[in-house]
């Protein structure tokens, strides 16, 4: 699959935008893991997919530099009623199955992927990591965008896009780390 394919397939999962674009191409800020410490979300300490447990700024980027692509996408939901806890609810759940839909894409082409959500891993009603037992969902629980301390303002200038959409909208983006496309292609098309 080509970067062009790729985009198109996020499009068509449902994601306003997306974007490939190289690793390098993302600023990593590790200032701004103070926004989880300050716990806004509720949810330091209390899940597998954020800090502490999700790991350190230097060792997620670490993680992330280990793949020389990522599709960024995002998901654009209008907030009819306004703001409320349901229409965030349901604004991250639209983004994370655009994000499961890639990922599973990426997967059945046997590529190697990491995932930075919009938001806290919710597979579970509540994580293990409260009562300090073991993921139960290790390859599907992914990681919070916000605990690889990407600067997402910068990464949508980047990728042409809005850092929001407007009034009334409620904007979340999703990043995939994964394998290089066109090096993959070549091996296909030049066996070693």
């Amino acid at each position: 699959m080509q970067r062009e394919e790729l985009e198109k397939y996020c499009k068509d999962q449902g994601a306003y935008a997306a974007k490939v674009i190289s690793v390098k191409e993302i600023e990593f800020d590790p200032s701004f893991r103070k926004y989880c410490e300050d716990n806004v979300c509720g949810q330091y300490g209390r899940n597998y997919a954020c800090p502490p447990y999700a790991g350190t700024p230097q060792e997620l980027k670490e993680r992330a530099c280990a793949f020389r692509q990522a599709v960024v996408f995002q998901t654009v939901t209008p907030l009819e009623g306004g703001m409320t806890e349901d229409s965030l609810q349901a604004a991250k759940n639209q983004n994370n199955q655009v994000g499961d839909a890639i990922q599973e894409r990426l997967e059945t082409e046997k590529r190697r992927s990491l995932r930075a959500r919009a938001g806290q891993c919710s597979y579970c009603t509540e994580c293990e990591a409260l009562k300090g037992k073991p993921c139960t969902y290790p390859p599907k629980g992914q990681i919070s965008l916000s605990a690889f301390c990407v600067n997402v303002a910068s990464l949508a200038e980047t990728c042409g896009m809005k850092f929001q959409n407007g009034e009334n909208t409620l904007t979340y983006f999703g990043v995939i780390f994964f394998g290089d496309l066109e090096e993959e292609s070549k091996k296909k098309e030049d066996p070693v």
